[in-house]
């Protein structure tokens, strides 16, 4: 399980869902952001969005497209996103704090 990296909370889903980017995430507790390894992130990120751009090429002009197919689509891949998270398949970096 994927946890903050300043103060050990267990990343949420309000946490994914409501991140900009799959790199900007932020805690749902402190705030502070929670950096995403750049490699297993990345590699998350381009497989899910090839699924995306799939199911928006083979499924254009259907009907209901935009609400019936592409909407679910893109919520099923922040939730995909975010099991791989918290399966610890997307690491988070651990923050080390600096005391002098």
């Amino acid at each position: 399980m994927s946890k903050c990296g300043s103060c050990q909370t267990p990343v949420s889903i309000k946490t994914v869902f409501s991140a900009l980017t799959p790199f900007s995430l932020r805690c749902s507790q402190c705030k502070e952001p929670i950096k995403v390894d750049s490699i297993t992130g990345g590699i998350a990120a381009v497989i899910i969005l090839v699924a995306v751009l799939a199911v928006f090429v083979t499924q254009r002009g259907a009907d209901n497209f935009w609400v019936g197919i592409l909407l679910p689509t893109l919520i099923g891949a922040e939730l995909l996103y975010f099991i791989l998270i918290r399966a610890g398949l997307v690491r988070i970096k651990k923050t080390t704090e600096n005391t002098n």
